[in-house]
């Protein structure tokens, strides 16, 4: 059977950018090799000679040189366009003479873009435009994402991006002219932007956008382009408006004049912007502003925060609940086209409507009109202008002591007065309300305010659209990954009229591509998230930029010790210091800094990490990781052996704030097959996998690491061992018991080989364990034993506690109490004199199962909820689901049935999250003798008979859990069910996976 064809489709249009389904080609082996697959996409009906290729892209190199290039760059580009499972030669045709691409295997958008045009001309220019002709204009101009290929200098390109700009001009023109005939302005305006947005030194094009604004209804808009056109055209071309020109901008102004007929009176203030959409959240914000404003005294208020965090409509919500206290004047001011801060005085007169004077200066009338009352004045998007609009803003605010300014910007002015209000993202879901039923867990989605947005604007493009059990957990996932950020949320939930919230998920792979808006009526700033980002970088200086790109190495967030020895070391970056630079970054909004264990911990959200590392360039990229992993291996190798010592909190708090890079860093090192330092690392690491419930990761991460650890140095044997080690326990961790036995055994071989004694004294201690759970407690308590006498005579005093432990939980399995109660009480004496917590919490929560054994219930559940309380200060997930579990138990016992729930509920959760089955099967067990207490005898006996199923599925004992209440429990449930609903039910339990079981409990 022939391989698939390839399919191509080729950008050109304001990038250069290749994609097949999922494959994206976006960086290119140099700009050369780019421009080659430019030439052949772009002429594609025609196969170029390579002597040909070779005068275009190399004109100065020799002969044979320029044929070694493009015999480089043609191998690169069939490696990349012909990936594995695709057919060879589908896509690239070439041959010892010529060069081209296979016409079928790809498109480009400037064919598409062509063709557009073609459908939408009209042979009469003054004919109106048919729905279909429209159409085509509009996908036409949809299509021209920007000129053809951007920072491309060949000689064909410059023709033929003239060329292509030549046939958009006048689909723009039509558009324009269709919508201004029928008074759609929004529409008008949005195409003469773009028309001068593609030629911003044309007069024709600037004074049709004053004309719109004019006819619109916006004369100080119009008055404030016409003096950006003057700017420009003295700038870039020593010349003025034509007199037409100043003509056209005299009558708009006497038309909008407050003396001319037809116009109303002047009001107070200025309209706001009208929104068109709902507004959710921000009310803490809101009443943050007006304390301030209302009764604070507070007259220079900066709502900053990063780009698409909604500070421009949380502006405006908010000014519309000051009018009251401003009599109504109150001013809005947009100013993210205005690209020279002393336009500012100009742009308020406009404002404020105020007459021509030839006398006053316009910021002097401006703060005069503003000092004749109370005001509120509404600076928006400010921060491209703060270096020289600061004194502007100073002097308004000394000349008009009754005018109070509200400014929206990503970074504060750093004014003396000025209260700033940081603007975060809203909240967004968490996984807890994964464990919530169903009916809450809807509920609960849609009080969160990025879930309330989502689906109003998803119901917007498709009003049938609601928040539905399938897809509430796709919604809280989308809303969690795009950080609940305003902007971002409002893009993909415009998707939902040809996307589920499933696909949406999938297609965040690619977050950048998926969140780009089909609307004409937003800011171009705003169309597309990654525009909104880029805007944000480009106000940095090119060494804060080199800096904010280096910090993305991270995965939930760093320290200033971290960021210094990561990013800092590279020759072109300034000297500026690593905390000045996070400051700036953090006055910019580009990054967040919280107060956690006496120091500052920085992150940046993940949207803003993923840009950042759209950044990278080769050269950036792997010495930066490398210097990452580094980093934390070190970190990973200093914390083991503190993490049973007395600062063991303070390590596992360390670790568990790097947790994301541990795993970041550690990845790393395996996909570069780095064997020896990715056992290292995962080695030390296996104590905080163990106590945080993180088996299942660290039985995957150290299988894959044995299989790539094959170096003979010196080091290798005893690493193998500790890291053969380390995968045993996971393995007993996760109750797989054969293999654990096994690789226990292999790590016991290894330590005997290498003499080491604490080494074998643990290896033993595992399979006496294993032993136990099997109910083989003669061979259990002879490995234990000798566990027991290698630890002593290796002076390990750490070890000697642990196998005493276990010969104590021994001892309780087989129902000898006293025993089991003295060396429990020795090995929580051993382990508190060593500084062990978490060991000594789990010898208080056994001895606490003594006492429950010995009938003390009011003991046991002293001693169980000292346990669980030092388990839950330390963090360890798998120790507190066994408090939890034996909490619940006690409480069984002793008639506390809603207590009793409660408890096992939490350990059933905490079982789940961690993968512990033995766990699972125990509260099943539990939770089913619970039941049939509370007289429910039919799911009781399915979940009693589930928990047997599961046990003997797991090789594991419910030792010494009374055997007794099984056969009481099963003998009432048979009187009240009869022979045959108890046989069907039980044979129902016996059914169930441990998965449905599980989730039966939880939602029940």
């Amino acid at each position: 059977m022939e391989s698939p064809r390839a399919h191509w489709k080729f950008e050109l249009l304001g990038a250069m950018r290749s994609r097949s389904g999922d494959l994206v080609l976006e960086r290119f082996q140099t700009q050369k090799t780019a421009s080659l697959l430019a030439y052949l996409a772009y002429f594609p009906t025609q196969r170029h000679t390579r002597e040909a290729l070779i005068d275009l892209l190399w004109p100065d190199a020799d002969l044979d040189a320029g044929r070694n290039r493009l015999s480089q760059a043609v191998g690169w580009l069939r490696t990349q366009l012909e990936p594995s499972g695709t057919l060879r030669g589908g896509v690239i045709l070439s041959d010892r003479q010529s060069v081209g691409l296979d016409p079928l295997s790809f498109t480009t958008d400037v064919a598409e873009f062509e063709k557009a045009v073609r459908n939408g001309q009209s042979g009469d220019a003054v004919t109106s435009v048919d729905d279909a002709r429209l159409e085509a204009l509009q996908n036409a101009a949809a299509l021209y994402h920007g000129d053809l290929l951007p920072g491309y200098y060949d000689d064909w390109v410059l023709t033929e991006r003239e060329r292509l700009l030549g046939l958009y001009l006048p689909v723009l023109r039509r558009l324009i002219d269709h919508h201004e005939k029928r008074h759609e302005w929004e529409s008008a305006l949005d195409y003469a932007r773009r028309a001068l947005a593609a030629d911003p030194i044309a007069e024709e094009l600037h004074c049709n956008l004053i004309r719109l604004l004019g006819a619109s209804g916006q004369p100080a808009a119009a008055l404030r382009q016409f003096r950006e056109m003057e700017r420009l055209l003295a700038k870039e071309l020593g010349d003025e408006p034509s007199p037409a020109a100043r003509e056209m901008m005299a009558r708009i102004r006497q038309n909008s004049s407050p003396n001319s007929a037809s116009s109303a009176p002047m009001r107070a203030g200025s309209a706001l912007p009208m929104q068109m959409t709902r507004f959710f959240g921000r009310e803490l914000e809101i009443a943050q502003v007006q304390g301030l404003i209302e009764t604070g005294g507070a007259r220079l208020v900066t709502l900053a925060g990063m780009g698409g965090a909604g500070k421009t409509r949380l502006a405006i919500e908010t000014a519309a609940r000051l009018r009251p206290h401003f009599q109504d004047a109150v001013f809005f001011t947009p100013l993210a086209d205005l690209s020279d801060a002393r336009l500012i005085p100009g742009v308020l007169t406009d404002l404020l409507m105020l007459p021509p004077s030839g006398d006053a200066a316009p910021l002097e009338r401006v703060a005069a009109a503003l000092a004749a009352q109370p005001s509120l004045l509404v600076l928006d998007n400010l921060e491209h202008l703060i270096d020289e609009a600061t004194p502007i803003v100073r002097s308004l605010l000394e000349r008009a002591p009754s005018l109070t300014i509200l400014i929206t910007s990503r970074q504060r002015l750093n004014l003396n007065g000025e209260r700033e209000i940081d603007i975060p993202p809203l909240d967004a879901p968490t996984e807890e309300l994964s464990f919530a039923p169903q009916g809450a867990a809807l509920e609960q989605l849609m009080r969160i305010d990025s879930v309330r947005l989502f689906v109003d604007r998803a119901q917007a493009v498709r009003p049938s659209f609601a928040l539905t059990p399938q897809n509430a957990a796709d919604v809280a996932r989308l809303c969690a990954r795009l950080d609940g950020l305003p902007l971002a949320i409002e893009l993909c939930a415009a998707w939902a009229q040809t996307l589920t919230p499933t696909q949406m998920v999938a297609h965040l792979n690619r977050r950048f591509d998926l969140l780009v808006s089909r609307r004409t009526d937003i800011a171009a700033r705003h169309r597309t998230l990654r525009a909104t980002l880029e805007y944000s970088f480009l106000l940095l200086s090119p060494d804060l930029q080199a800096f904010f790109v280096r910090l993305s190495v991270f995965r939930g967030g760093w320290t200033l010790e971290s960021a210094t020895a990561i990013c800092r070391e590279s020759s072109d970056l300034s000297p500026l210091s690593t905390l000045e630079a996070i400051t700036e970054l953090h006055e910019r909004s580009l990054v967040t800094a919280e107060e956690a264990a006496g120091e500052m911990r920085y992150r940046m959200l993940e949207t803003l990490r993923e840009f950042a590392v759209e950044q990278w360039t080769l050269a950036v990229e792997e010495p930066l990781q490398k210097r990452h992993a580094e980093f934390f291996l070190a970190l990973a190798e200093q914390a083991s052996p503190s993490m049973a010592s007395l600062d063991q909190t303070a390590w596992f708090a360390r670790l568990d704030a790097e947790h994301d890079n541990l795993r970041a860093a550690l990845d790393w090192l395996i996909a570069r097959r780095e064997g020896k330092k990715g056992l290292r690392m995962a080695v030390a690491l296996s104590k905080f996998w163990e106590m945080r419930g993180y088996l299942r990761e660290a039985q995957q991460r150290l299988e894959l690491l044995l299989s790539l650890n094959t170096d003979p140095s010196e080091d290798s044997p005893r690493l193998r061992a500790r890291a053969l080690h380390a995968y045993a326990n996971a393995l007993h961790g996760l109750t797989d018991l054969t293999q654990a036995e096994s690789y226990a055994n292999e790590a016991l071989t290894a330590w005997r080989a290498l003499g080491d004694a604490s080494g074998m004294a643990a290896s033993l201690e595992m399979l006496g364990e294993i032993a136990m759970m099997h109910e083989d407690y003669e061979p259990a308590v002879r490995l234990l034993e000798e566990a027991r006498s290698l630890a002593l005579g290796a002076g390990d005093e750490a070890m000697t506690a642990s196998a005493v432990h276990s010969l104590g939980r021994i001892a309780l399995a087989r129902e000898r109490w006293s025993e089991a109660w003295d060396a429990l009480s020795e090995s929580l004496r051993l382990h508190r004199m060593l500084g062990n917590q978490n060991k000594a919490a789990a010898a208080l929560n056994n001895l606490g199962l003594v006492a429950r054994y010995r009938g003390d219930l009011e003991a046991a559940r002293d001693l169980l909820h000292q346990a669980l309380s030092e388990h839950q200060k330390l963090g360890d997930r798998h120790r507190m689901a066994i408090s939890q579990l034996n909490i619940g138990t006690v409480n069984l016992i002793d008639h506390r049935y809603a207590d009793s729930r409660s408890a096992l509920t939490q350990a059933m959760k905490l079982s789940l999250e961690i993968d512990d089955r033995r766990v699972q099967a125990w509260c099943v067990k539990e939770l089913g003798h619970l039941t049939c207490a509370e007289g429910h005898f039919e799911p009781g006996v399915r979940l009693l008979s589930a928990s047997e199923s599961l046990r003997t599925t797991l090789g594991i004992s419910f030792s010494p859990a009374d055997p007794e209440q099984l056969a009481g429990d099963t003998a009432l449930a048979k009187s009240a069910l009869g022979e045959a609903a108890f046989a069907a039910a039980w044979a129902a339990g016996t059914a169930l996976s441990s998965k449905a079981a599980i989730e039966g409990i939880i939602n029940n």
